[in-house]
């Protein structure tokens, strides 16, 4: 995955544990897609240091997600719980064709947990 598309991400996952400072800039940078130069006008501070802070926090939230793999993580939980969702609906129809009944509440249950974390 490319940087411009995974430091957005991990600064959703771990930026809390930025400096308010470090935030705002990759925010800004990333997020805003303002250049070095307008994010230090803004803040009154030179472009080099604004360029600094912002490699030192992509270096942090790249090495926080090699260490913690919350992202990986949570991206093959969604992966799993589709596949879930698909044998759900598989026995469901299953038990449908069958004339078996079944309790569809439980059912019910089922597909809204799923959904919850599958479909955002």
């Amino acid at each position: 995955m490319d940087k411009k598309v995974k430091i957005p991400i991990f600064l959703d996952i771990y930026g809390s544990l930025l400096s308010e400072t470090q935030y705002y800039y990759v925010d800004a940078y990333y997020n805003f897609d303002l250049s070095l130069s307008e994010i230090a006008d803004n803040v009154g501070k030179t472009r080099q240091g604004v360029c600094e802070s912002i490699k030192r926090a992509e270096t942090f939230l790249l090495e926080t997600e090699n260490k913690l793999h919350f992202f990986e993580k949570n991206d093959l939980l969604k992966k799993d719980l589709i596949s879930l969702e698909k044998v759900a609906k598989d026995l469901e129809d299953t038990m449908v064709k069958c004339g078996v009944t079944y309790p569809k509440e439980k059912f019910k249950y089922i597909f809204d947990i799923l959904n919850k974390y599958i479909h955002d």
